[in-house]
C-alpha cells in the first residue's frame, strides 16, 4: 500500500466504525416504561404539569409503550446531560421522527445537580417508530448536540 492510500484507508475506517456505532445504537431496544416512572421519583417530583414521566440515560435509547399514556396530553422527557454541558437557562432541542416530522422545541434545566434536563412531547406528535432527540448544549466542544434515541410503540 502506498503511503498515500495510507490516511484515506484511516479515515474510511473510522468513519465506517462510526457509523457501526451509531448504527448499533439506532437499531437496539430499551426497556418499556409506565407513566410516573422518572427515576423511582413520584410523577410530581419534576413538576406540576399533569403528564407522564419517561428518563434517557446519557446518549442511551428508551423505548416507551404509547397506550400506557392514553389519558395523558403531554409526555415529559428526562434527559441526563452532564452539568457543566446543560447550562442554566433554555435550550433549543429538536425531536425527528423517521417518517421526516419534525418538532422544534426547547428543553429546561431539571433542579439540582446532576439531574438533567426535560422537554415535553406532545402525545398526539408520537406515533410509533423511532425518534431521535437532539439538544444543543453549552459544551465546549465539536460535539455540541447531545443525542436520544426514543422508540413509541
Amino acid at each position: 500500500m502506498s503511503a498515500r492510500a495510507r490516511p484515506f484507508l484511516l479515515l474510511s475506517l473510522g468513519l465506517a466504525s462510526l457509523g457501526l456505532v451509531w448504527l448499533g445504537a439506532w437499531c437496539g431496544l430499551g426497556k418499556v416504561v409506565a407513566p410516573g416512572v422518572l427515576g423511582g421519583q413520584g410523577p410530581d417530583a419534576v413538576g406540576s404539569l399533569p403528564v407522564a414521566d419517561v428518563r434517557i440515560a446519557a446518549g442511551g435509547r428508551q423505548a416507551l409503550d404509547l397506550a400506557a399514556f392514553s389519558g395523558e396530553p403531554m409526555v415529559r422527557i428526562a434527559l441526563e446531560i452532564e452539568d457543566p454541558a446543560r447550562g442554566e437557562g433554555l435550550r433549543s432541542a429538536r425531536v425527528v421522527s423517521v417518517d421526516g416530522r419534525r418538532l422544534d422545541t426547547v428543553v429546561t434545566p431539571l433542579p439540582g445537580a446532576g439531574t438533567g434536563v426535560e422537554l415535553g412531547v406532545d402525545r398526539e406528535f408520537l406515533l410509533p417508530g423511532r425518534y431521535l432527540i437532539e439538544v444543543d448544549t453549552v459544551a465546549q466542544s465539536p460535539l455540541r448536540l447531545q443525542r436520544f434515541v426514543l422508540e413509541v410503540e
